[in-house]
C-alpha cells in the first residue's frame, strides 16, 4: 500500500446518538406481500421462474409430495414443531438449546414473510417450536429442565457414505423420536391422530451429526442436517444462510448445481434481479428478491391441488390490548414481560405479541413499552400521534453485501481477529510492549484523548466506522520464531502455521470465527520494522493453504507486514496500516492505481481522501460503508427521477447520525451492485481527526459535500469480484469504466459548499458510455443548500 504521510491531530468528540433498547427479532419485523398476486409477479423474473418449474421442479416432482414445508404449516394452522437430533457427544447448554429455538424460528419466518398477505397464504408469523431432543448421550444436556422432553432410543448408523470433516469420528449411533408422533409417518393419512394431539407431533427434524462437514448440508421435507459445530456457531446469527437454503429444498426448492441451461442447472441468461438464488449455493448470503417471488410463484402454482390446503379465511380472534401473556387480563406481568423480551432475556416469550404493538409498525420497541405503561397507569388508549419523533427512533441496518466477495471478516455483528506480534532470531524488535499492552493497543476501547485517536485500537476505530454494527475484538500473542527471517520471507504459508501450532495447545482458536462459516476471521502477522519493505510491505489476500485446520478451523484472510509499534503513545502507524488491510478482510479492494507507477492515487484532492485509496490516515467513505452494511435503512435515500426534484438532507458523514444520497442511473441494483453516484457530508470529525496538513487547502477546508462516481458491477468465477477494481482487467489501465472515482478529481478543494452547482459541465458527472468514457449526460442538477445545524440540503433535479 503506497501511504501518504499521517499524523495525528487533537482529538474531536463523536457525535452519539440516542441508542434503544435492543430488538429481540422473535416477533416478525414487518410483512412485506399484504394484498400481493400473482398477477404482480415481475415480468422479469418470468422466464427464469418459468424455466425452474418446468425443467427442475416439474420434472424433478419436488413439491408433488404433500409433505412440503407449505403443506407442514397448513396442516398445522400455522406452526411447525421440530424434535432437534443431537447425533453428537458435544455438550449443549439450556440458554443455547432454548436459542436453537429462535434460529429455526427466524428462518422459517425470513421465508414466510415473502408469503404474508399473499395469493391466500393466510399465516402471518409461523410459530415455531422445539418440542423435543432426541440424543445419544443424555448428559450431553447441561442443566435439563423437568419441562424438556428427552428420547434416548437410538439405532445403528452406518457412516460409510457420509462425507466426514475429517477430524471427529460421525457417531455410529443414531438418536430418534416416536415414529407415532411424527408427521413425515402419516402425512399421507387425512385421518390420522397423533397422540397428545396436534401440538404433540413433529414435522420436521432439526439434525445435528458430530463429524459432518463444517460448511454444507442437506435438508428437505424431513428436517435440516448440518454439523453440530455448525448450529451452534449459527445461535448468534452467522452463517444461517446456510440453514435458510436447506429449508429452501424443505419447500421444495432446488439446488443449481449444474450449468447454465443443464438439466440440474440454473436458467439460461442466469438469475434475473442481479444478486442470484440462495439455492445456488455460494452465489448469495441471504434469500435474494428472486428467490422470495419464486417462492410465491410455487405457492400459486400448488395452492389450488385438489383437497390439499385449506384455503378458507380463518377466524380472527379477539385478543386484548396489551394482554402480551395471553392471561386474560392486561396488568403489570404484561408490562414487565414485554420489558424482559425487548431487554432479549431467553426466558421471556411473548404469547401474543400483537397486543403489545401500539404503535401499529408490526414491531416491538421501547416505543411501545413506553405506551403500554401509559395505559396500564391511565387505563386510557394512547394515540399513534403521541409516539416520538422519528429523528430519535433508529432503524436497523442495511444488509451487509461483501461476503459474496470472499470477505471472511463480518462487517455487521461479532467479528474477530488474532494477532501474532512475531520477530525473527536474527531480527528483532527494538521495542517490545507487553501483551497486555498489546492487547490494549489492538482491541482497547474508544478514547478520544489517546494520542493516536482516532486510531488508538482497531476495535474503536471500526465501531466508530461502522456506526456500532460491527463488534472488532481478539486477541494478541508474542511469538519468536524458530528460523531467521530469510526462510520466511517468500513463505507466509510457512510462518502462519508455525505460529498456529505454537499456541494450538493453549488456546482454542474456534473462538475467533465471528460469523461461524467454519474460518478464523482475520489473522494479522505482524513483523520489525527493519524486516523491510520488500518482502513484509502491510498487505492482506486469501490464506495460501485450504486444508490447514486449527480447532476445526480453516483460515480466513491474513495480513502481513511491517508496521510496528513505536510505544504505547506511538502506535499509530500500526494501527491505521492495518486498519486498512483490515478493510480487505472485509472484502473491500484498494481504490489505488495498481497500473500508474506515476501517480498511484485512486481520488484526489479533499474529496478524494478515502481509507482504501491511498490515505491510511482517515475514515472509509461512503461508498464503503454503504456495501459494509454500515447505515441504517433510513440513512439511505436515493434520488427517484420520476418525482422530480427533491431535497435531501445530509449529516455529518463521521457520526452515527451520517446519512448518503444515491442517484442510480436507471434502476438501482437491489446489493448496490451497478452505476450510480453516491453523495455524503464529509468533516474533519471522528476517524478523519487523523488526517494530516498535507496542503494548505486541506487544512484551511476539508469539510463539505463530496459526490463519488460508483460502477459495482461484479464478475462470478471461483469468487464474486468487482468488474471494474483498480487493476482488473475491464479498467482499461484505470482510464476507462472504475469502480469508484470522485467527481471533479483534481489535486485542490474539491469538496463543495452552500452556493455550489454541480451539472454536466463539472468533469465526472457523466454516466459511463459503452467505451468506457464519463460522456453520457446525466440531465441532473445538484445544488449545495445551507448548512444549518451541523446538516447540509442537497437538491437534485
Amino acid at each position: 500500500m503506497n501511504k501518504r504521510a499521517i499524523s495525528a491531530l487533537a482529538a474531536a468528540s463523536m457525535c452519539l446518538s440516542s441508542v434503544l433498547l435492543p430488538l429481540n427479532t422473535a416477533a416478525p419485523a414487518e410483512f412485506s406481500a399484504s394484498a400481493v398476486s400473482i398477477s404482480d409477479f415481475p415480468e422479469e423474473y418470468q422466464y427464469a421462474a418459468d424455466w425452474i418449474w418446468t425443467n427442475r421442479i416439474e420434472r424433478e416432482k419436488s413439491t408433488e409430495r404433500r409433505n412440503t414445508i407449505f403443506d407442514q404449516i397448513d396442516a398445522g394452522k400455522g406452526t411447525i414443531n421440530y424434535v432437534v437430533k443431537w447425533q453428537s457427544y458435544r455438550t449443549v447448554t439450556y440458554e443455547q438449546r432454548q436459542q436453537f429455538e429462535k434460529m429455526l424460528s427466524d428462518s422459517i419466518n425470513v421465508w414466510n414473510d415473502w408469503l404474508a398477505g399473499y395469493d391466500g397464504w393466510k399465516y402471518d408469523h409461523i410459530d415455531v417450536k422445539v418440542v423435543g431432543w432426541a440424543v445419544i448421550d443424555k448428559s450431553c444436556l447441561l442443566d435439563l429442565h423437568d419441562d424438556e422432553i428427552v428420547y434416548t432410543d437410538t439405532r445403528y448408523y452406518d457412516a460409510q457414505y457420509d462425507t466426514s470433516n475429517g477430524r471427529d469420528t460421525i457417531p455410529d449411533k443414531e438418536p430418534y423420536a416416536p415414529l407415532e408422533l411424527s408427521r413425515f409417518e402419516h402425512f399421507t393419512d387425512s385421518n390420522y391422530e397423533y397422540p397428545g394431539g396436534l401440538d404433540k407431533r413433529f414435522d420436521m427434524y432439526m439434525w445435528a451429526t458430530q463429524g459432518f462437514p463444517d460448511i454444507g448440508g442437506c435438508g428437505g421435507d424431513w428436517g435440516q442436517r448440518l454439523s453440530d459445530t455448525a448450529y451452534l456457531n449459527m445461535i448468534d446469527g452467522s452463517g444461517i444462510h446456510v440453514l435458510e437454503h436447506e429449508i429452501g429444498h424443505g419447500f421444495g426448492m432446488t439446488d443449481f448445481y449444474g450449468g447454465e441451461g443443464e438439466a440440474d442447472g440454473f436458467p439460461p441468461g442466469g438469475f434475473p434481479g442481479g444478486r442470484n438464488s440462495i439455492m445456488m449455493a455460494g452465489s448469495a448470503a441471504e434469500i435474494t428478491d428472486f428467490d422470495g417471488w419464486m417462492l410465491r410463484y410455487m405457492w400459486s402454482k400448488i395452492k389450488n391441488d385438489e383437497g390439499r390446503f385449506d384455503l378458507s379465511t380463518p377466524e380472527m380472534s379477539v385478543s386484548i390490548k396489551g394482554d402480551i401473556n395471553a392471561d386474560g387480563i392486561f396488568n403489570i406481568a404484561d408490562v414487565v414481560l414485554l420489558q424482559n423480551w425487548l431487554l432479549a432475556r431467553p426466558d421471556a416469550v411473548l404469547a401474543d405479541w400483537k397486543a403489545a404493538d401500539f404503535c401499529n409498525d408490526e414491531r416491538l420497541d421501547v416505543f411501545d413499552l413506553c405506551l403500554m405503561k401509559r395505559l396500564l397507569l391511565t387505563d386510557e388508549q394512547p394515540v399513534q400521534e403521541e409516539i416520538p419523533v422519528h429523528e430519535e427512533q433508529q432503524s436497523n441496518f442495511i444488509t451487509a453485501n461483501m461476503a459474496k466477495h470472499g470477505a471472511s471478516l463480518p462487517t455487521q455483528g461479532n467479528a474477530k481477529m488474532v494477532v501474532f506480534y512475531v520477530d525473527f532470531p536474527d531480527c528483532k524488535y527494538d521495542y517490545t510492549p507487553s501483551t497486555d499492552e498489546l492487547n490494549s493497543i489492538s482491541f482497547g476501547a474508544a478514547d478520544d484523548t489517546d494520542p493516536c485517536y482516532p486510531f488508538e485500537s482497531f476495535s474503536a476505530f471500526y465501531g466508530r466506522a461502522s456506526k456500532g454494527a460491527m463488534n472488532l475484538d481478539g486477541q494478541v500473542f508474542r511469538y519468536t520464531t524458530k528460523e531467521n527471517q530469510s526462510v520466511y520471507d517468500d513463505n507466509k504459508v510457512k510462518i502462519a502455521e508455525e505460529c498456529y501450532e505454537a499456541f494450538r495447545d493453549k488456546v482454542d482458536f474456534s473462538q475467533f470465527d465471528g460469523n461461524g462459516d467454519g474460518r478464523i476471521d482475520a489473522t494479522l502477522f505482524t513483523v520489525p520494522e527493519k524486516a523491510g519493505t520488500d518482502h513484509w510491505w502491510p498487505c492482506a489476500g486469501a490464506f495460501g493453504d485450504p486444508n490447514y485446520r486449527v480447532d476445526g478451523m480453516s483460515i480466513g484472510h491474513i495480513i502481513t507486514g511491517n508496521a510496528q509499534i513505536g510505544s504505547t503513545a506511538d502506535h499509530i502507524n500500526y494501527t491505521s496500516s492495518y486498519c486498512h488491510e483490515l478493510g480487505h478482510c472485509t472484502g473491500l479492494p484498494d481504490y489505488y492505481l495498481f497500473t500508474n507507477p506515476n501517480d498511484s492515487e485512486g481520488m484526489h484532492g479533499t474529496a478524494g481522501i478515502e481509507l482504501m485509496d491511498t490515505d491510511a490516515g482517515s475514515d472509509f467513505g461512503a461508498f464503503s460503508k454503504l456495501i459494509e452494511g454500515w447505515y441504517r435503512e433510513d440513512q439511505v435515500q436515493i434520488y427517484d427521477a420520476s418525482n422530480g426534484t427533491q431535497t435531501f438532507t445530509l449529516n455529518n458523514a463521521q457520526t452515527d447520525s451520517g446519512n448518503c444520497i444515491i442517484i442510480p442511473n436507471g434502476r438501482l441494483a437491489d446489493d448496490y451492485f451497478s452505476e450510480f453516484f453516491i453523495v455524503e457530508y464529509a468533516t474533519k470529525d471522528g476517524n478523519n481527526s487523523g488526517i494530516g496538513t498535507k496542503t494548505a487547502w486541506w487544512a484551511k477546508s476539508g469539510e463539505g459535500v463530496r459526490i463519488y462516481h460508483i460502477d459495482a458491477a461484479t464478475e462470478y468465477g471461483w469468487n464474486t469480484y468487482f468488474r471494474y477494481a483498480s487493476g482488473s482487467e475491464f479498467t482499461n489501465q484505470d482510464k476507462g469504466r472504475r469502480l469508484i472515482r470522485v467527481i471533479d478529481d483534481v489535486e485542490k478543494d474539491n469538496l463543495y459548499h452552500t452556493g455550489d452547482v454541480i451539472n454536466g459541465s463539472i468533469s465526472g458527472f457523466r454516466w459511463y458510455d459503452s467505451n468506457g468514457g464519463q460522456t453520457v449526460e446525466t440531465g441532473l442538477t445538484i445544488t449545495i443548500g445551507e448548512l444549518k445545524d451541523g446538516k447540509y440540503a442537497v437538491t437534485i433535479g
